[in-house]
């Protein structure tokens, strides 16, 4: 009898034992549980503790500039946004220089001399500065240089330099693709006068007369003279679409000299 409860007491230590080890241990897993919060449970806390927001917030920021032909199509008018794309080359330079275009438009251009050209400046064929002198209908002089670009073999005007106020600068409106391709028309039309002034073949431009034919029209007529004082009767017809003046057209109308 006294075997047995020996056995007895033997075995309910033994158990006891166990138990508070096991005990121990679960103990110790929750403490470093609580230390470490799985992956999952980290990553909603730190969203809601804020974590997170900053990353938001940036995502907003880098994709605040709408896709060039979302804007195009939600503001055809072209008005109150801005863009860059670089597949409008001929919009953005256009847009570039544009309030000599409005000067123009405006019947502010008197007059225009070819002070010097620089042809393929440093050997590069496809680039000619012109240097300039415009006359304003109040009698100021501005002198300015014009920088026109080949490529695809079509001279263009790719920017106009260093003139003040009011005639410097532009906009930056966003417009339809398709506007680009019309510009490219234009362009394509004017290389008989764009080339002669690339070529230095310009002496100076005279405006006689300016019909503003409507708000989006303006028709100038004059006189353009070559270096070899050969004296043409011209008209130059400016448009503004999407609010933006451009050159349609420069029209010998016959040889005066």
């Amino acid at each position: 009898m006294r075997r047995v409860l020996i056995i007895v007491l033997i075995a309910v230590f033994a158990s006891t034992t166990l138990a508070l080890a096991a005990w121990k241990i679960a103990d110790m897993v929750r403490g470093e549980e609580r230390g470490s919060p799985p992956e999952g449970e980290s990553a909603v806390v730190g969203a809601e503790n804020g974590e997170g927001e900053a990353e938001a917030g940036s995502a907003v920021a880098a994709d605040g500039s709408t896709e060039p032909g979302a804007e195009a199509a939600a503001l055809p008018s072209g008005e109150d946004s801005s863009y860059d794309d670089p597949d409008q080359r001929y919009v953005t330079e256009t847009q570039r220089h544009q309030n000599f275009f409005i000067a123009l438009a405006e019947g502010e251009v008197k007059r225009l001399d070819a002070v010097a050209t620089d042809v393929a400046p440093g050997g590069d064929a496809n680039t000619s500065y012109l240097y300039f002198t415009l006359t304003t209908t109040d009698g100021a002089k501005h002198d300015g240089t014009m920088v026109l670009k080949k490529s695809g073999g079509m001279w263009r005007i790719a920017a106009i330099r260093q003139l003040g106020g009011s005639l410097s600068g532009g906009t930056n409106y966003v417009v339809p693709a398709s506007f680009e391709e019309d510009l490219a028309r234009e362009i394509n039309e004017l290389q008989e006068f764009l080339t002669k002034v690339a070529e230095g073949r310009l002496d100076y431009m005279i405006v006689d007369t300016v019909d503003k034919v409507s708000d989006t029209e303006t028709v100038l007529t004059g006189k353009v003279v070559g270096v070899g004082g050969r004296i043409e009767s011209t008209r130059m017809t400016l448009r503004k679409d999407y609010n933006i003046w451009h050159l349609t057209s420069i029209v010998s109308l016959g040889r005066l000299q």
